[in-house]
């Protein structure tokens, strides 16, 4: 088969106009019994090169088909628009040859225009030399190119070695669903009451008009703590919940083999990232060692701990904490890192498969407050791969705050106290370690010099709106964040 065959074959608008009603993943979407849409509105730009990065099952290809299907219904000619699945070849000549072909098709069909979506770009290797020539030899000027990729030290590599070759196209990160779109999702639609986190902390009478808002719907929301406590964002497990009640084991299955995927591609040992997972459930929220993992698993190497536990991060499978130093600003690379999980489904996986036992509701609080602070930056973790600006603390006395951001240069600290009662000797760290935060609790609701708000009201707060200033320090941190973790420059 040739390469027009190839692109003919995963392009089937360009000779059938009902191709969605046999699609796969539009199929399975709309039969899913939720509507939920990662880009709510998407521009074509010639030309220029977007990334979409985010774990396996997340719903980038059923996202970009759903563009592919928007555009088609906006009048876009059938044939400008093509759609590629990299899993099938190997080699970044071949892609190379796609692209030259694509860009063929549409002289040969004198279309001025087109789109070319190739999903799971990162599963070739140096994948980036393809579009680089592509873009290079003039090829690519009348195209906009849209890639999706699980691995982020791929799309990473990519992103970095194309220097003025993008043309301003933009970066997206898809995470499983957050708590305010799940309770949405999960009741047809409901409204969900969003603030957005600077405006909560500006004055008390916000704080409280807050307050007032949610708690009337207090019940509705912890009833929907407890469920996305249990099933989590992934769109497939959200679609049992509705139809089940809970996660089916085809769907857990399904979640175990996207798990393990990325190891089996580099030819990684399941046995032993099954070992460090285990490990690092037992001891979330807490600062570890690469050498004290190695030691609790009976590993021969540290270095192995590490480099499995960075292709978990670099798979948007886990976040990885560094301890910060207040005075500089900047993360000590030496110390020990604090794990998280993108998602609840992956203790069930552990769970279900390997008898781990599920974690106390104590660290999935902690753990689904990570994963929402983590969302501060998604724009720079969408860029660079990496959570570069959310730490711990941690001081010589052993005194700690679960999460350091900086708001206009000063750092802020979140605590996760998910407990019946929160005094004000839960305040102490946040007071003496860092000056100003907010404790995030099982059920107090109070405006104070360090406020107190439950987890599922947090859960619940806009946090996309990072100033400039903000964004400028992230860059700077990620820089050197990714030159001290992989040495690259």
């Amino acid at each position: 088969m040739n390469f027009i065959e190839h692109l003919a074959l995963a392009s089937p608008w360009w000779t059938d106009p009902g191709w969605d009603k046999n699609d796969r993943s539009i199929v399975s979407a709309l039969k899913s019994g939720i509507k939920f849409r990662h880009i709510r509105q998407h521009r074509l730009k010639y030309p220029s090169l977007e990334i979409i990065r985010g774990p396996r099952q997340v719903g980038k290809t059923t996202e970009i088909k759903m563009i592919i299907n928007d555009l088609l219904a906006q009048g876009k000619n059938p044939k400008s628009i093509g759609y590629f699945t990299c899993d099938v070849i190997s080699k970044y000549k071949e892609l190379f040859e796609i692209l030259k072909t694509f860009s063929q098709h549409l002289k040969l069909n004198k279309i001025k225009t087109g789109a070319l979506f190739l999903d799971e770009v990162s599963s070739i290797k140096e994948w980036q030399r393809a579009v680089k020539g592509f873009v290079d030899t003039g090829l690519g000027k009348n195209i906009h190119l849209i890639v999706t990729g699980s691995s982020s030290i791929e799309l990473k590599r990519g992103y970095e070695r194309m220097p003025g070759r993008r043309n301003g196209g933009k970066d997206y990160l898809f995470l499983p669903v957050n708590f305010g779109e799940f309770c949405s999702l999960t009741n047809s639609g409901r409204v969900i009451r969003r603030e957005k986190f600077r405006n909560l902390l500006k004055s008390p009478g916000k704080f409280a008009k807050f307050k007032e808002d949610v708690l009337i719907d207090a019940a509705f929301y912890r009833k929907c703590l407890r469920d996305y406590m249990k099933t989590g964002g992934f769109p497939r497990a959200i679609s049992d919940l509705l139809k089940y009640g809970d996660i089916s084991d085809e769907t857990l299955f399904i979640y175990q083999s996207v798990l393990f995927s990325e190891f089996e591609k580099y030819k990684k040992s399941i046995a032993t990232l099954i070992q460090i997972i285990t490990e690092l459930v037992k001891n979330i929220a807490t600062p570890l060692s690469f050498n004290a993992i190695m030691k609790n698993t009976g590993l021969s190497s540290a270095d192995t701990v590490k480099e499995y536990i960075e292709m978990f991060s670099r798979s948007y499978l886990g976040l990885q904490l560094f301890c910060v130093d207040i005075s500089k600003k900047r993360a000590f690379n030496k110390k020990n890192k604090k794990m998280y999980f993108i998602d609840p489904v992956i203790f069930r996986i552990l769970q279900g498969k390997f008898q781990d036992p599920f974690p106390p509701d104590s660290n999935l609080a902690e753990n689904l407050a990570a994963v929402q602070t983590g969302r501060f930056f998604l724009n720079e973790w969408a860029n660079t791969g990496m959570l570069n600006s959310l730490f711990y603390w941690k001081s010589a006395k052993g005194n700690e705050v679960d999460f350091v951001i900086y708001l206009d240069g000063k750092p802020f600290g979140l605590e996760v106290k998910y407990k019946d009662i929160v005094s004000k000797w839960d305040e102490i760290s946040i007071r003496k370690g860092i000056g100003k935060g907010i404790i995030i609790t099982k059920d107090s609701f109070e405006w104070g010099e360090i406020p107190k708000i439950p987890l599922w009201a947090f859960l619940l707060l806009d946090v996309g709106n990072m100033g400039s200033r903000e964004i400028r320090q992230i860059r700077r941190n990620a820089q050197k964040r990714i030159r001290a973790v992989y040495g690259e420059t």
